[in-house]
């Protein structure tokens, strides 16, 4: 057995001395212990956690993927329903403009919607009297008065403005690019 240990370094006789010197560089294990594992067994136990270290990898990547489509779609799928219901309020008669306000009183149940559409529009339109600042406001035309006479009690002819207030109508006049007659 020694000179199976030895290799090329076995001679015979060798005093202790020579076979610590012979020893020195190699690594022993007592396999009494049952602390060795055998070279091929883990080469063999290796290569499998490295195989599966790699699919791990792989999948975690691939979870993180998948994560992050999720969320963009859950993302998309809100803003997608924000813009149904802003199309149905103002459709309703909803200012495009106030939706965010209009969204938090749904929010709040200070507005309630549902499916049925006759309900919808009774409730957004009570909703509107309430609170007509987020109505859609249709572009109210102006009355501009072209010209100002003055009467005999120093009002002009045009829904009793004062002659005094010429100068203002002009400028009003002016800023539209309205000529005086």
């Amino acid at each position: 057995m020694l000179k199976e240990l030895l290799g090329d370094a076995y001679k015979e006789g060798m005093t202790l001395a020579e076979i610590e010197t012979a020893l020195s560089g190699k690594k022993l294990v007592d396999l009494s212990t049952g602390k060795y594992v055998d070279k091929e067994k883990y080469d063999r136990l290796n290569t499998e956690h490295s195989e599966l270290k790699t699919q791990f990898d792989e999948y975690k990547k691939g979870t993180s993927d998948f994560e992050t489509i999720k969320k963009e779609y859950e993302t998309l799928k809100g803003e997608k329903a924000d813009n149904d219901l802003r199309d149905r309020l103002v459709a309703l008669g909803v200012n495009p403009k106030s939706f965010k306000y209009v969204k938090s009183d749904i929010n709040d149940k200070a507005l309630a919607l549902g499916e049925d559409e006759k309900a919808n529009k009774s409730a957004v339109e009570k909703y509107l009297k309430e609170n007509p600042q987020f109505a859609n406001q249709q572009s109210k035309s102006r009355i501009i008065v072209t010209h100002n006479e003055p009467n005999q009690e120093g009002q002009s002819k045009n829904d009793g403005i004062p002659a005094g207030n010429l100068a203002v109508n002009d400028a009003i006049r002016n800023a539209f690019g309205v000529k005086s007659e």
